[in-house]
C-alpha cells in the first residue's frame, strides 16, 4: 500500500543497490540500479526504525517495537537477532566498515555498540537525551543526532568522550549521514543541513516541499 507507506530510513550499498524501511507496512525493501524492487527476509517487525548495510551486504534494521536489531543477507534465509541487551526504542543502526554494529537507544538515553568479531555490548555515548539517528565515517568515528538537546555528537572510532559537532541553529536534528570524505547531513525541522568537511560551512541544501525528513 504505496499510499499507507510511511519511510523511516534509507541506505545504499556500494552496488548502488537503495534499502528503505517501511514503518507502516513494517517491511525493508531494496530497490537495484536496474529498477526491481524486493523484500528482505526480516519477519514480524514492529515498527522498521533505521536500516544499514555493511561491505559484505549484511542489512540491518533497528526494530523499535520489539527492541532488537536485526541482519540478514539477502537471499540467504531468515533474520537473525543481533545480541544488544536492554535496548529501549532502537531508533538507528549504522556499521561501520570493521564491522562494529552500533544501535541508537533511545529511551535509555545512549548509543550502544556490538564490536566486530564478538563480545558483550559497550555502551559509547550516554547521557543524550532521546538520539535518533546515526552515521559512521571511513574511520569509523560515529555522528550521532541528540535530538533534544538540538545537537549532533561525534564518537572518535579510538574511544574515549564524544565530542558537539558545532553546527549552529539545529532544531531537534533527526536524522544524520556523512559521505566519504567526511561531509555531514543533519535533517532537521523541513530541511537538510550540511556541514563542510574541512572548511566547517554549514548551509541548507536546496530540497523543497520537505514534511519531517527522518534520514538523509
Amino acid at each position: 500500500d504505496p499510499e499507507g507507506s510511511v519511510t523511516v530510513s534509507v541506505t545504499v550499498d556500494g552496488a548502488g543497490t537503495v534499502y528503505v524501511s517501511d514503518d507502516f507496512d513494517n517491511v525493508v525493501v531494496g530497490l537495484r540500479p536496474g529498477g526491481e524492487v524486493f523484500p528482505l527476509d526480516f519477519l514480524y517487525l514492529d515498527g522498521a526504525a533505521g536500516v544499514a548495510v555493511d561491505d559484505r551486504g549484511a542489512v540491518f534494521v533497528a526494530d523499535r517495537g520489539k527492541d532488537r536489531v536485526l541482519s540478514v543477507v539477502s537471499g540467504a534465509g531468515v533474520a537473525s537477532v543481533l545480541p544488544f541487551t536492554g535496548l529501549d526504542l532502537p531508533r538507528d543502526v549504522a556499521v561501520d566498515r570493521f564491522g562494529n554494529v552500533f544501535a541508537v537507544d533511545a529511551f535509555n538515553d545512549r548509543v550502544v555498540k556490538l564490536p566486530a568479531g564478538g563480545g558483550a555490548q559497550v555502551v559509547v555515548a550516554s547521557g543524550l537525551d532521546f538520539p535518533s539517528g546515526i552515521a559512521v565515517d571511513v574511520d569509523g568515528n560515529a555522528y550521532v543526532a541528540d535530538t533534544n538537546n538540538d545537537r549532533i555528537v561525534r564518537i572518535p572510532a579510538a574511544g574515549g568522550a564524544p565530542t558537539v559537532v558545532p553546527f549552529t541553529g539545529l532544531i531537534g536534528p533527526f536524522g544524520v549521514g556523512v559521505d566519504r570524505v567526511g561531509n555531514l547531513y543533519v535533517t532537521e525541522q523541513n530541511q537538510v543541513v550540511k556541514r563542510s568537511a574541512g572548511t566547517g560551512v554549514q548551509a541548507t541544501l536546496p530540497f523543497t516541499d520537505l514534511v519531517g525528513p527522518n534520514d538523509v
